[in-house]
């Protein structure tokens, strides 16, 4: 006598990354075309991707983080309000990509001339 069993395993969702983004100081503003850093810190390393509202920021896509971290220069091309975000794909495929919650920033005039 033979039988044949089929067992399924389900481990269950994948561990969730996290990421954030903050400016130097946790400023919340910024200055017209003047270049700031955004950094993003990450619970995971992985390839993470920067977003002004739905735009990826140009030269800020697919960043590789080290040691928990990643810069990205952005420029802000007009005056206002601003959401940034990020998102963060993990090399680690137990972990599940994740977006940070959005950065409000103020982008405003030069006080002074070029």
């Amino acid at each position: 006598l033979s039988r044949t069993f089929s067992l399924t395993v389900n481990a269950g969702a994948p561990t969730v990354a996290t990421i954030s983004i903050s400016l130097p100081g946790g400023a919340k503003t910024a200055t017209y075309r003047t270049a700031i850093t955004i950094t993003a810190t990450v619970s995971q390393n992985g390839k993470v991707t920067f977003f002004s509202g739905t735009k990826r920021i140009p030269g800020c896509i697919s960043k590789a983080s080290v040691s928990g971290t990643v810069a990205c220069s952005w420029k802000p091309t007009t005056r206002g309000g601003y959401s940034l975000k990020a998102y963060l794909l993990p090399t680690d495929s137990t972990y599940a990509a994740v977006t940070s919650s959005d950065y409000q920033v103020g982008v405003t005039s030069r006080t002074t001339r070029r």
